[in-house]
């Protein structure tokens, strides 16, 4: 039996809502929080040396949210990185003498498709740090719904996160310390009674 246009249509619609309530656990490499404005609510991203709650750099927010801080926080790291060769690029054509310093070090660095945001080499470099995979999959009691398939004409940060949507964050467990029985003598003669009853 197969699924007319609209069934089809209204279950890949109800499978990419359930996926973007999906929490997923982001960390933030740079110095400096970052904010997320959604719908006029704020969702701080604390800075790497930063601890509220969820680690050092860490916040667990929904996949949509997810989604648009990989986005903006790749964006920001690469024009940071292009910023510096700008700079080190006017330094040291200031130092030769040249003329429109400024200018010939913005057209080489446009030139280096290595510092541009559309870059998808350096996108999944950076995706691959901050996005650390699924805490909670929403609604996973619901039925699963046949998916479509099509061309893939999607942003390049959209394609990175289909390719990071199946990593899940594994939390480091810490070792259990075992009891010695030296230390607890009530051990000991909980042990002897065992003996004593069995025998």
């Amino acid at each position: 039996m197969s699924l007319s246009d609209s069934e089809r249509n209204s279950s890949i619609l109800r499978e990419m809502q359930r996926t973007s309530l999906d929490l997923i656990r982001i960390y933030n490499p740079t110095d400096e929080d970052f904010t997320i404005v959604w719908d006029g609510y704020k969702h701080i991203v604390p800075n790497k040396n930063k601890d509220t709650g969820y680690g050092k750099g860490m916040r667990v927010v929904q996949r949509y949210l997810a989604m648009w801080y990989l986005k903006h926080i790749t964006d920001k790291i690469i024009t940071e990185k292009q910023d510096a060769k700008i700079a080190q690029l006017r330094t040291k054509y200031e130092d030769a003498g040249i003329e429109d310093s400024i200018l010939k070090a913005q057209l080489e660095v446009e030139r280096n498709r290595s510092l541009r945001t559309d870059n998808e080499q350096e996108v999944k470099k950076i995706a691959e740090v901050v996005w650390l995979g699924i805490e909670e999959r929403y609604g996973m009691d619901d039925e699963v719904v046949e998916q479509a398939t099509s061309i893939d004409q999607r942003p390049v940060h959209e394609k990175v996160v289909d390719e990071l949507t199946n990593k899940v964050y594994k939390k480091k467990v810490e070792p259990v310390e075992e009891v010695e029985e030296k230390k607890y003598p009530i051990n000991k003669s909980k042990n002897k009674l065992e003996q004593e009853v069995s025998a």
